[in-house]
């Protein structure tokens, strides 16, 4: 395996969108399973959306980093979703309606009692070149929900189904990057691209 897993992603501040480059399945679902598992620790609303064939595995993670998940669910605390219960509902794929599926999934956590939501993506539904200026749209429209909302974000990308260059311009739409120790850092790309855009 390339990648040893991410156990946890710390928190750098209360609000935030960051991503995650993963290099093996074992690698997407710790990472995912630690986002999740800190969140429900904390009474936020989790969310996951995935590829479909690693669920089964983080059902078994979160379990083992102590989550009852069916619980969970019943509880609403945890939803776990395939892309097509999420990503579906607006094809063709239009920026500004997905934000608005989490814009509602985030009212809806705060209006239930939680005291935040968080939600990861796995993002190889987006790996297309045809996607490529969509996908960036959505990541700048979700950064400015997430940062003015109590919710945090985690998009996990497949290193070996990106395109090299559509990979780099997803990162640079991140402000924060999640490191293999667990940690949140601020992205430099982020803030060039934002400082370039500013002066055009």
């Amino acid at each position: 395996m390339d990648n040893e897993p991410m156990t946890s992603v710390r928190p750098a501040q209360s609000s935030y969108h960051a991503c995650y480059i993963y290099r093996s399945l074992d690698d997407l679902i710790a990472t995912a399973a630690g986002f999740l598992a800190e969140g429900l620790q904390t009474g936020e609303r989790c969310w996951y959306v995935g590829r479909g064939n690693e669920i089964p595995g983080l059902r078994t993670a979160l379990r083992d980093l102590g989550v009852a998940v069916e619980a969970a669910e019943r509880q609403g605390a945890v939803k776990i979703f395939l892309p097509s219960e999420v990503y579906a509902v607006v094809q063709p794929f239009v920026p500004e309606r997905l934000m608005q599926v989490f814009s509602e999934g985030i009212s809806d956590a705060l209006r239930g009692g939680f005291c935040g939501f968080r939600a990861a993506g796995e993002m190889s539904w987006a790996a297309s070149s045809d996607l490529a200026e969509p996908l960036l749209e959505y990541e700048h429209l979700i950064s400015t929900l997430l940062v003015n909302s109590n919710a945090r974000g985690l998009c996990l990308f497949d290193e070996r189904l990106m395109l090299p260059q559509h990979l780099d311009e997803v990162i640079a739409a991140h402000p924060l990057v999640a490191t293999l120790e667990g940690a949140l850092l601020p992205n430099p790309r982020f803030e060039a691209t934002s400082r370039n855009s500013l002066g055009r």
